[in-house]
């Protein structure tokens, strides 16, 4: 069983979910030397028959976690942000219905976390009834392809996976919305929901300046996070494009009802649910620096294959602060040093046209040019590039 599912599993971060029993925990973590995070909805003392199990924790390879999933995300941020990860749904103990239960919650919230589709390995102890709990298991997750490999020569358990790495999930349109779901440090929503109140200021300034490209324009918003720039951007289609599941269920709930052009979809900046050239003006804020530094030419490249010749692309990034305070968020792998952001925008395929900037504490779009000591303070200087597809 422990061959066939590292099989179907690349090099990730393996979460496991459910009454996992020790055997299975033991064998996983035996045969693979990638790091184990367990999430158990309830205390199990007997984990501790297996000496490999606490062997790997204490090496720093597995870590416990008991409680609820909401209950967990502090920690599950911390451990798995930026993380590519296989969730492990297993029922070594019967309990495929409470495993079944958390199941949506545990893959919505994981996915949201990392900013990555994740992998889905079901697994259950062959027995009485093996079948029918397996089946609930996949009921639990209709939205993912999950077929059953062939069983191994001493295989005792039933798996089902996904049969290629990041399987649709539920169409965002069927999903509701979820506070708790949401680090509002990281996530912007209006109070009241449909509006623009309690947003911050530079972000309103930059939609507020990013509207006189989208006159009559087919635009992106990538990622638009809840959505709301689409209250704001008059333009002939707005599509608007996050990765967290979420944040669409928020926005087809909220502004889909209002503005009968938009078309909200879950999906990543690095591989963007968009025709190729149907796009006028393509906006990115605040995006570029969530990405690992690795992923940036991909980035661009999307961004280049869904304009239209002569189109526009809007960017912006907080310039990096200086080692004294560092990056703004822990969701920042990096920030953009002193003049290097324009100068990548200009070696990316585009031509570039204009180079603002937002200066704190008011955030006003301005061309007048920050000294480098000027950006080296707590409040970030904001650059917002205008470009065209060349």
């Amino acid at each position: 069983m422990i061959q066939s599912i590292l099989n179907h599993v690349p090099d990730t971060t393996i979460v496991v979910f459910g009454a996992c029993d020790h055997e299975l925990l033991g064998n996983l973590l035996h045969a693979t030397d990638r790091r184990v995070v367990w999430l158990s909805p309830a205390d199990d003392d007997s984990r501790a028959v297996d000496e490999r199990i606490w062997q790997a924790s204490k090496a720093g390879r597995l870590l416990f976690l008991i409680g609820a999933p909401q209950t967990l995300l502090p920690t599950l941020r911390s451990q798995l942000a930026d993380q590519t990860v296989t969730l492990l749904f297993a029922d070594g103990a019967g309990a495929a219905a409470e495993t079944a239960q958390h199941a949506p919650t545990v893959v919505e919230l994981v996915q949201s976390l990392t900013q990555r589709p994740a992998k889905i390995v079901l697994a259950v102890r062959r027995g009485d009834g093996a079948a029918a709990r397996l089946d609930a298991l996949r009921a639990a997750l209709p939205g993912r392809t999950l077929a059953e490999p062939a069983p191994g020569a001493d295989d005792r358990w039933l798996v089902a996976t996904d049969a290629m790495d990041g399987a649709a999930a539920p169409p965002a349109a069927a999903r509701r919305f979820d506070l708790s779901l949401v680090d509002e440090n990281e996530h912007l929503i209006p109070r009241p929901y449909g509006t623009l109140q309690t947003l911050n200021l530079d972000h309103l300034h930059r939609y507020a300046f990013a509207k006189s490209f989208c006159y009559n324009a087919d635009v992106l918003d990538a990622a638009m996070g809840c959505g709301y720039s689409s209250l704001l951007l008059n333009c002939r289609h707005y599509t608007g494009v996050d990765i967290d599941h979420n944040m669409v269920a928020f926005a087809n709930e909220q502004y889909k009802p209002l503005i009968p052009n938009a078309t909200y979809r879950q999906g990543s900046v690095l591989d963007l649910p968009v025709e190729s050239g149907s796009i006028d003006t393509a906006i990115s804020f605040e995006t570029i620096e969530h990405l690992q530094p690795g992923d940036i030419g991909t980035y661009f490249a999307e961004m280049r294959r869904v304009l239209r010749p002569g189109g526009t692309f809007l960017c912006s990034t907080p310039l990096y602060r200086g080692d004294t305070y560092g990056v703004l968020t822990r969701y920042h792998p990096f920030e953009f040093r002193y003049g290097h952001f324009e100068n990548v925008i200009a070696g990316s395929g585009f031509d570039l046209r204009s180079v603002w900037y937002q200066w704190p504490p008011y955030y006003t779009l301005q061309t007048v040019v920050p000294s480098f000591e000027q950006t080296q303070q707590a409040a970030p200087v904001i650059v917002v590039t205008v470009s065209q597809l060349r």
